[in-house]
This record gives structure tokens, sequence and C-alpha cells, in this order.
């Protein structure tokens, strides 16, 4: 069943993989050559890849979200000021630091100014600053690892998060607005409230955003995985692959003015192999 918001959903994916692979559940001997749930794990890693072809062909702005994220002052002279970034960030485009932060809270209009990203080579000039409340200031990204541990289960763990790396330090807290590109990930039927914020309980038959019928190249490509599987000839599949991805190609710089500025995003899609 199709949601509300032009999606698709993994059980009607399922099955048309299954029609293109004619291994349709009337076919017994071959309807369980490959699961059910091998299928959907197949048909989330080639939506994933669909997302970067969406994002080439669209633009970045077409999938953009953006953040506020308060830096903190660092902890000695030797460091950077640090900024926590929002768990579905997948590419960073770009930082603007609020100027005018006391007089928005008092109505005012908030004020930005664009902060560029530094290298290496520009260390030195960034270690050398004074602290300052009022830059400019230069960011990069950085992943931060934090080691916890559960004493009462007896078990320990590593988080990793992306954060954003200021310089020169701040001398107090500040904001600065971030754009980014989130990770793939499929709408839950749970409500999610368009804001990025996590779901209570994840769906177990999400819908994947049906953007113009481009889903039939996610359809295609795991066709010709299960047809691989099997040992079988995947050549027309593969005929069909290259034209519905030449058809996302030839799409690049046509976006429709009147197309939505972006498609909110929740949860990370998984990140393993094609074969086994």
């Amino acid at each position: 069943m199709a949601s509300g918001l032009g999606g698709v959903r993994a059980s009607t994916l399922v099955s048309r993989v299954r029609e293109a692979a004619n291994m349709e559940a009337s076919q017994s001997g071959s309807s369980q050559f490959v699961t059910d749930e091998e299928i959907k794990q197949r048909v989330d890693e080639a939506a994933g890849e669909l997302y970067e072809k969406l994002i080439t062909a669209l633009g970045e702005d077409y999938f953009v979200k953006s953040a506020m994220v308060t830096v903190s002052p660092p902890a000695s002279t030797f460091v950077a000021s640090y900024g926590r970034l929002n768990a579905d960030t997948y590419r960073v485009l770009s930082v603007h630091f609020l100027t005018n932060a006391e007089a928005v809270e008092a109505g005012a209009r908030p004020l930005f100014v664009k902060c560029e990203p530094f290298q290496r080579a520009d260390m030195t000039h960034l270690l050398n600053a004074l602290p300052s409340l009022v830059g400019p200031f230069r960011y990069r990204l950085s992943a931060q690892r934090q080691r916890v541990t559960d004493d009462e289960e007896g078990t320990a763990s590593t988080l990793i998060g992306d954060r954003i790396e200021i310089w020169p330090q701040l001398s107090d807290y500040r904001d600065f607005r971030v754009e980014y590109i989130p990770w793939f990930a499929t709408f839950d039927a749970t409500g999610e409230g368009g804001d990025g914020s996590p779901d209570t309980f994840l769906d177990a038959d999400p819908v994947y955003p049906g953007i113009m019928g481009w889903e039939e190249w996610v359809v295609l490509k795991v066709a010709i995985y299960c047809k691989d599987k099997e040992e079988s000839d995947s050549s027309k599949l593969e005929l069909r692959l290259s034209e519905q991805t030449q058809r996302i190609l030839d799409f690049r710089g046509r976006r429709d003015e009147g197309a939505p500025e972006r498609v909110v995003l929740t949860r990370k899609r998984r990140k393993r192999g094609w074969y086994p």
C-alpha cells in the first residue's frame, strides 16, 4: 500500500521484485530460493544507492535539512570548540554563525555570517588566534568517540558521533546554523513529525519514498541480485536497469520548480555488502 507521501511499502517492492525476477510465490521451487527478508534487506541497500543517484540528479538542495547547533567553549587552551551534529547527518553543506543571539532572544531578526571550512595548512594561524565571540570562524568535521560502560550489565560500548570543530576558540557558548543532507531512510507509519526525531518504534513494513516512479530502479537492481543468486540469465533486467539509470542521469538540471524542497528522513540504511 502506498503512503500519503507518495511512497511505496516494502512488501509491495518485494512483490514487484519477485515478479521482475520471475520468482512469484506461485512458483514454490524458486520463490524461497531468496527469502522475503533477504529481498527486503537488498531493497533497503538498493534504495540507499538510488538516494545517492537522486542527490546527484536533483541537486543537494532537494533533500537538504537545517539545524541550529550550539558550540561550547573548549575545556583547555589547546583544543578546539566543538558542537554535536544531528544523528542523521550524512553530508554538511554549509555552516553559518549566528551573530546576534542575544538580540534574537529579545525579538530581533537573526543575522548570520558564513563560516568557511579550513584545512591542515591553516592550523598554525588558527591555533595562534585569540579566543573570540565574533569571528570570523572556520570549521571542519570530526568524529567523537566516547566509551560508555554499564556496570550492572557488565558491558562497554563505543559511541561514535559527528561534530563540527570551530576555530578560533570560543570564549562562550554560541549558535551555528548547519545545512546538511540526511542519511537515506524510510518513512515509518508511526507518524514521524518531520523534525528528524527518532520514532518510538520502527514499522515492520516501512514506506520508501517514491519519486516519479524511480523506485523501479530499486526493483530491477534487487531482481538482478535474485537472478544472479539463482545463477539465471539477468541480461534483460540489466538492460532495463541501464535504461532507468540513464533516465535519472538525464534529469540533471531539469527539476520542476514546483517540486518539494526536501524529503524528511528518519532512519539510517543498512551498510552491508551485496553478496554473501
